[in-house]
């Protein structure tokens, strides 16, 4: 698996459609705002929209909670790539949520491994020397 979401089945997605069927518009079905498409166009349970109701104080507490986890385990798991970029996708998924509804950026994920980007390599200590030597 990719990505840590719950996909929809084809069979899933295709029933979730029919149910649209009913409404006039299709953004005002009641759960319209229960699935996504990620970048690979496949369909996934809005899990973090589904549990945005009214009052907000509640899920502004899970949110905080859910920002904190991720950017621990984004920490903690930095040198695992294949676990880490599961919370990268979540931190991007967090952070899509607080960016939709107008949540404040303070509960967006952020930190040092948000902004990563490819640097340059660094040739090993060991040839540094050698080069260090070579110019004398």
């Amino acid at each position: 698996m990719r990505d840590p979401r719950v996909a929809f089945s084809k069979e899933a997605f295709s029933a979730y459609l029919d149910t649209t069927n009913f409404y006039a518009k299709f953004n005002e079905t009641p759960h319209y705002h229960f699935a996504l498409s990620d970048t690979d166009v496949v369909a996934f349970i809005d899990y973090l929209a589904v549990a945005i109701v009214e009052p907000m104080e509640p899920l502004l507490g899970a949110l905080r909670q859910h920002k904190d986890g991720v950017e621990e385990a984004l920490h903690q798991n930095h040198h695992k790539p294949y676990v880490w970029s599961k919370y990268r996708w979540i931190a991007a998924y967090h952070n899509e949520i607080v960016r939709r509804y107008r949540l404040g950026q303070g509960l967006k994920v952020s930190g040092p491994y948000m902004q990563q980007r490819p640097k340059p390599i660094e040739p090993p200590p060991s040839r540094e020397r050698l080069n260090a030597k070579r110019a004398k």
